[in-house]
């Protein structure tokens, strides 16, 4: 700031001869070029100290114009750049100030109806993940937007062969397997790693399409000793057994790691 004034003062110091000299030669002007060519030069040093930008070398009228709008143009982008940064941090700011106010709303209502300690915490965990991770909310946003003729095509590509891998389904017609894929699609629940999808001995009233990640089927016998029964990958199903029948799951199933299942009821 004290350059700029020194700059704009240029008319008064201009009246001490002496002291106007030891200026320009300051500034690498020449006391030989005309009154025009000083300003320039003057004008463009004045931008890149303000700006904080490495000085560029101007003898002329030209290369103190030249350099000035090069400076003015880095000085554009710069605050273009910045623009962008701000305005995405405050999306970001206005998304975590959502997401905090959700949370704020899932403390209370487990705090109102006095859910334990404990699984409290695990609800808190979930839906901070699910808060956090939106495309489950948005795929079925998706879908519900689309025509039903364009979702059902939509569906049938996101889903190939779905329930092929299901006894459950074997030798039904095509139609009533469209249908309940269509279904299966509108209903995403993503998981964390080591969460319980279904629990052995709960009574089951819905199956789940695994459609990415890994899960774990695991039993536990009257001892309480844990085994492992299976691993299963994309494209599998499970708990439809339950489902149809009404009864209880025969067996745990826990997911391994980030997964993304569609879940079907009765």
């Amino acid at each position: 700031l004290n350059h700029v004034w020194t700059c704009l003062s240029w008319i008064i110091q201009s009246l001490d001869e002496e002291g106007f000299e030891e200026f320009t030669d300051r500034l690498g002007i020449k006391a030989s070029s005309p009154n025009w060519a000083q300003y320039s030069i003057m004008f463009m040093n004045t931008l890149q100290i303000v700006f904080a930008i490495e000085p560029y070398r101007g003898d002329t009228t030209l290369e103190a114009w030249f350099g000035s709008l090069t400076l003015a143009l880095s000085v554009f982008i710069s605050a273009t750049m910045l623009s962008k940064i701000l305005e995405i941090w405050q999306m970001a700011n206005e998304a975590q100030t959502q997401r905090d106010s959700r949370i704020n709303t899932v403390m209370q209502f487990t705090a109102r109806n006095g859910i334990a300690t404990d699984l409290r915490n695990e609800v808190l965990d979930y839906f901070e993940f699910r808060y956090s991770n939106p495309a489950a909310d948005f795929e079925k946003r998706f879908l519900d937007d689309l025509p039903t003729e364009m979702q059902a095509r939509v569906i049938s590509q996101m889903f190939p062969g779905a329930l092929d891998k299901s006894a459950l389904f074997t030798g039904t017609s095509e139609m009533f397997i469209s249908q309940l894929i269509v279904k299966i699609a509108r209903r995403p629940v993503p998981t964390m790693p080591q969460q319980v999808i279904i629990a052995q001995g709960a009574f089951g009233s819905e199956m789940f399409l695994l459609k990415s990640g890994t899960v774990e089927v695991s039993t536990v016998d009257e001892e309480g000793q844990q085994t492992h029964v299976k691993t299963l990958g994309p494209g599998s199903t499970f708990g439809d057994l339950s489902m149809w029948m009404d009864s209880r799951h025969n067996a745990t199933v826990t997911s391994l790691e980030f997964c993304q299942l569609h879940m079907l009821t009765r």
